[in-house]
C-alpha cells in the first residue's frame, strides 16, 4: 500500500511570497521618506496576498497559504496601524 503525497495549491508559494514583500514593505513604512511610497505598495500586496490565501485555502488546504495569510493580515495591521499614526 502507498500513500499518496500532501498536494499543495500552486496558489500557495506566491501566497508566501506575496505576503512576506506586504510584510517588509510595511515595515519600510516607518521610514520618512520611503515610508510614504512603501506604505501603498504594502496595503496592495497585503489584500492581494489575503485573496490569493484564500484562493488557495479553498482549493487545497497548505501550510505555505496558511503562513501567506498570517503575513498578509500583519502587513494590513501594520500598514493600517502606520497610516494612522503618520496622519493622525
Amino acid at each position: 500500500m502507498t500513500t499518496q503525497p500532501a498536494t499543495q495549491s500552486p496558489l500557495a508559494t506566491p501566497t508566501l511570497v506575496v505576503g512576506i514583500a506586504a510584510a517588509v514593505l510595511a515595515l519600510l513604512g516607518v521610514l520618512p521618506v520611503v515610508g510614504l511610497l512603501a506604505a501603498p505598495l504594502a496595503f496592495m500586496a497585503a489584500i492581494a496576498a489575503i485573496i490569493i490565501g484564500h484562493i488557495a485555502l479553498a482549493r487545497v488546504a497548505g501550510g505555505n497559504a496558511k503562513i501567506g495569510l498570517v503575513f498578509g493580515y500583519v502587513a494590513l495591521a501594520l500598514t493600517v496601524g502606520m497610516l494612522i499614526l503618520r496622519f493622525v
